[in-house]
């Protein structure tokens, strides 16, 4: 008897939890999931006077990738986030490197903090 009202207890308990979630489940879903798929499938679809779309299949696609700008653009991109990342990645680790090896702790705060309190300013400003 008493291993039966532990799984009553523990059923309820799962749904309760299951409602909880539920509303944040379907909040994702309608401004994620469904914009997401759907332009996911108008990507298939020319657009037509009067609103009006006629499916093209792959069409749209094998344009684009051939388009010699398109690939340019690409290559651009690429090398520009390459590059910004690793120079920042490098510079963030010299500095850090830099702080850490301090023989003076206070200075070593003093330094943290100059550089992170304009990152929590930034993130309170916006936040107000």
């Amino acid at each position: 008897m008493k291993n039966i009202s532990k799984y009553r207890y523990s059923i309820k308990l799962a749904w309760t939890g299951l409602f909880f979630v539920l509303p944040v489940f379907v909040y994702f879903a309608i401004l994620f999931w469904f914009p997401l798929l759907n332009a996911f499938s108008m990507s298939f679809k020319e657009v037509l006077p009067r609103m009006q779309m006629k499916y093209v299949g792959l069409k749209i696609y094998k344009e684009v990738l051939t388009d010699n700008l398109f690939q340019s653009s690409f290559i651009n991109t690429l090398l520009f986030t390459l590059l910004s990342v690793s120079i920042t990645v490098f510079l963030a680790l010299i500095i850090a490197i830099g702080i850490n090896n301090l023989r003076s702790k206070r200075f070593q705060n003093i330094l943290t903090l100059m550089y992170i309190v304009p990152t929590l300013v930034s993130f309170a400003a916006a936040g107000t």
